[in-house]
């Protein structure tokens, strides 16, 4: 009698994977004088499921955000890790403490630390394509545009440590399995913004595109070098230094400012 007088009150099975500890009621059974401690059990187990369950992927934060936010943590740490210690001293376990990820969950994103390499080359690389884009945005003439882009160059090296190691890594690499060249990317776009320079006229007479870039590349890409030691390297004054030295030799009218 009494399990059938259980059952009219609406007693049903947990469909909780731990049905071991017993029963769930609705509220009414409580009132008939019911144990409570199956009802406390069961909801200690289902706030466990929605933390890392349903609440957590509905009304929190989804699971493809968190996967997004952990490979943004890993890939910060690896390039903070590049950019100190170099590719080649760089390790897995180093890179997963200081992201605060397991090892397995670098694994799960990168599958070693060369294609973590790589996703820092091309993330600078973004953020290079950003430098140049926003600097031919805000500023008219092609002179003008080199001037931003170096300075919005020198800035991300300063406070992007993506940028900053993704320079860092440039070079010949036994790892490397497609071209990915930051440098040479910026040397491109200075030679070809040099090349559009001679046709508005702005650059000086007897100075080629090619051997300006030249002179421009050796000068911010040495600057960045020197600023993996010495952050002041990065400063805006120092290549403001630069540019005051050089902007005379490249423009037609050096009497016309070109930094404003």
């Amino acid at each position: 009698m009494r399990i059938c007088r259980l059952a009219n009150t609406g007693i049903r099975r947990s469909s909780s994977p731990w049905k071991f500890y017993g029963w769930v009621w609705p509220d009414h059974g409580a009132r008939l004088g019911l144990r409570s401690w199956p009802a406390k059990r069961t909801e200690r187990t289902g706030a466990g499921r929605s933390e890392g369950g349903r609440a957590g992927r509905g009304v929190g934060v989804s699971r493809a955000e968190r996967a997004a936010r952990t490979r943004e943590l890993v890939m910060r740490a690896g390039a903070e890790v590049f950019a100190e210690e170099g590719f080649v001293s760089a390790r897995v376990g180093v890179i997963s403490r200081r992201a605060g990820v397991t090892p397995g969950a670098f694994h799960f994103h990168f599958a070693n630390k060369q294609t973590l390499a790589r996703a820092v080359e091309a993330a600078a690389l973004v953020a290079l394509h950003r430098i140049t884009r926003e600097a031919g945005e805000e500023h008219e003439g092609a002179l003008r545009q080199l001037v931003g882009a170096g300075h919005g160059l020198m800035r991300a090296l300063e406070e992007d440590v993506v940028v900053r190691a993704g320079f860092q890594l440039v070079g010949p690499a036994p790892w490397r399995t497609e071209p990915l060249d930051l440098r040479g990317a910026w040397q491109g776009w200075v030679e070809a913004l040099l090349g559009t320079a001679r046709r508005e006229g702005t650059l000086a007479d007897g100075v080629s595109p090619a051997g300006a870039s030249s002179a421009v590349i050796a000068a911010t890409v040495g600057l960045a070098a020197l600023g993996m030691k010495e952050s002041r390297w990065l400063s805006q004054d120092a290549l403001s230094q630069y540019w005051d030295v050089m902007l005379p030799c490249l423009a037609s009218c050096p009497e016309e400012p070109v930094v404003s």
